[in-house]
């Protein structure tokens, strides 16, 4: 299931039309579904977005989240879109790191303002919703499955008053065949991460090595995400398949270390 975070219908009316969702009855928040899809209008502010995303993860869980809309920038040309590498509050200073995966897509860091901003900071998207949907999202999916991406609406040479509803609707118009090829990209990891990861595999691990019962759990969730990743995508044989650097551990605790290491420096480059 994939869920859309929005903050304004302007933004959303392509969404809906594209993946074709009606407006649900009787919701805190507009909520437009299909039978994979939802998309709910949280309405400005990263307090909005907070309480719009831990409702709707309430009401239709998902694995894939994706908080979606228009965003500043202080020399990008209007109508790129990219995913934020970084989001940070300038309210609290708190900061937030989604794992960068392999997509043809820019990413930016982002900044997420209380106020609508006319002063641009360099080298950052700015937002109003970002930080309140991540805080959110991210507890009830992944790091690589939880995504903000925005579409660069206006700059120093165009600021936010010269945008009207018209041109919001054709800069995300334009974009949703790129949007829409990430999305399928971030189900399909979901998709994967969902499968369990077989016993063949776990037992690899138990031969070398002896892990308590949370320790386990610990193992089959990086496993997971490995093979989410597209690391470790076939099942070793046995433990001596394992990786040399790996089989040199000496218990389970350093083998959790370096599988969560290893599984961290790999994710910059998916």
């Amino acid at each position: 299931m994939l869920n859309f975070v929005v903050a304004l219908k302007t933004e959303a009316g392509p969404l809906i039309e594209h993946f074709s969702l009606k407006l649900q009855p009787n919701t805190t928040f507009p909520v437009f579904s299909s039978a994979d899809t939802n998309l709910v209008i949280s309405g400005m502010g990263r307090n909005q977005a907070s309480a719009a995303t831990a409702w709707l993860a309430a009401t239709a869980p998902a694995a894939v989240w994706v908080n979606f809309g228009i965003a500043g920038h202080k020399s990008k040309e209007a109508g790129n879109m990219l995913v934020a590498h970084k989001i940070s509050e300038a309210g609290t200073g708190k900061s937030w790191y989604p794992v960068h995966i392999k997509t043809a897509l820019e990413t930016s860091q982002l900044t997420t303002f209380d106020t609508v901003q006319r002063n641009y900071q360099p080298n950052t998207l700015h937002d109003m919703e970002a930080s309140g949907f991540y805080e959110a999202a991210i507890r009830f999916s992944t790091a690589e499955l939880t995504h903000s991406v925005k579409v660069v609406s206006d700059n120093e040479s165009h600021p936010i008053e010269s945008i009207d509803k018209a041109q919001v609707e054709t800069l995300i118009t334009e974009n949703i065949p790129q949007l829409s090829g990430f999305c399928a990209h971030l189900c399909h990891m979901a998709h994967e991460v969902t499968h369990e990861v077989s016993a063949a595999k776990i037992d690899c691990y138990h031969e070398r090595w002896k892990f308590t019962v949370t320790q386990q759990h610990q193992l089959k969730h990086l496993l997971q995400r490995r093979l989410a990743l597209g690391i470790d995508s076939k099942s070793p044989s046995d433990s001596s398949t394992l990786p040399a650097d790996l089989c040199s551990m000496h218990n389970s605790k350093a083998v959790l270390k370096w599988l969560l290491n290893d599984t961290n420096a790999r994710a910059e480059f998916y």
